[in-house]
């Protein structure tokens, strides 16, 4: 197990077979007491950045172990019903599109419990599989197109009542450019968009101050605060009916102007 992403390939945390045949609960509480007995070995410096360089490797690693633990299938769609907030904005027979649908959980909710029909957008052929898959499992094949492309790229046929942005702007460049683009396309009466804040934890603005890259993905431009979540909204055109805040993330419902 390796503490940092860049840690050389040599350094290794090698665990003892005591250690390993432990009960879960144990071997926690051994781990957490070898970071602290190894930060108090550095400076207050050292041991701030140790502190938040550790930070974003051990909670990717927590997320792909609980991830993995459940099948595949996060446990979070469930338990922060984050679903929802697009199912209760969907009327039935309305047409959505999912850009950047992952492996379709959202749309899948918004076809089953909206009995809307969903058009997802997303260049991965892994998820778009398992989303057909799942489709079929639960009967919602007829409702869910599935189209493989870059969604800044790869333009959908048809109009659509509403576009779907669940955790994907915050991916994109130039984005209220993009926004436009997308109004443009496929002439939505609204715009439903969750996206993470940037102000979700004391440890976010510390990394930025320490010069460490505090985003929670890598690949993300840019994460939010209110402000910029209401000033991207203007510069796209589009006038915010609704923002709610939950679970660290802005969700927005807005309405090209």
């Amino acid at each position: 197990m390796k503490l940092g992403i860049a840690a050389p390939a040599e350094l290794q945390v090698v665990w003892p077979r005591d250690l390993l045949d432990a009960p879960p609960e144990v071997a926690a509480r051994a781990f957490a007491r070898a970071l602290r007995a190894y930060t108090r070995r550095l400076d207050p410096e050292g041991a701030k950045r140790f502190a938040m360089h550790a930070d974003t490797p051990l909670a990717d690693a927590i997320d792909e172990t609980v991830l993995d633990a459940f099948g595949g299938i996060h446990p979070k769609h469930r338990l922060t019903d984050y679903h929802t907030f697009f199912v209760d904005r969907m009327a039935p027979g309305e047409r959505a599109i999912d850009l950047g649908c992952g492996i379709g959980m959202v749309a899948l909710s918004i076809v089953q419990r909206s009995r809307a029909s969903v058009t997802g957008v997303d260049w991965s052929d892994h998820n778009l599989a398992i989303a057909r898959t799942l489709a079929a499992e639960r009967g919602a094949a007829d409702k869910l197109t599935l189209i493989n492309g870059d969604i800044c790229e790869t333009r959908a046929p048809g109009t659509f009542d509403a576009i779907i942005l669940s955790n994907v702007l915050e991916h994109i460049a130039d984005r209220p450019s993009r926004l436009r683009q997308w109004v443009a396309w496929y002439a939505p009466k609204r715009v439903l968009i969750r996206v993470p804040a940037f102000d979700r934890d004391w440890r976010v603005p510390l990394k930025k101050e320490l010069g460490i890259d505090w985003r929670c993905d890598p690949t993300h431009e840019t994460e939010y605060t209110r402000p910029q979540v209401e000033q991207e909204m203007r510069d796209a055109g589009l006038r915010i009916r609704e923002v709610v805040t939950r679970w660290c993330e802005y969700w927005v419902h807005a309405e090209p102007e």
